[in-house]
């Protein structure tokens, strides 16, 4: 849990094939210093409406990836990735 003397933390899985993101994320949070966020990635190399791109996107690949964000402390677990959303439907 954030307190008055730790930042929330936001943690966030990311495409790996995303290259923009951690930049944008910065620019949105600013001069903040009550907030930081951190990083993992999953591997993405393609995205189509086959079985082998919704592989990539494997609830086990999702877990161990929240899982290494865990070890981090975060307070909050993010997909930050538009292309799951897309796919299902949502």
């Amino acid at each position: 849990m954030p307190s008055a003397t730790r930042p929330a933390r936001i943690g966030m899985i990311v495409p790996s094939s995303n290259t923009c993101l951690e930049p944008q994320s910065y620019r949105i949070l600013g001069d903040r210093d009550d907030v930081t966020i951190h990083f993992t990635r999953i591997p993405v190399t393609r995205i189509a409406l086959d079985d082998s791109s919704d592989r990539q996107f494997d609830p086990t690949v999702m877990r161990a990836a929240g899982q290494l964000l865990a070890t981090a402390d975060v307070d909050v677990i993010a997909w930050n990735g538009t292309s799951l959303l897309a796919r299902s439907g949502a």
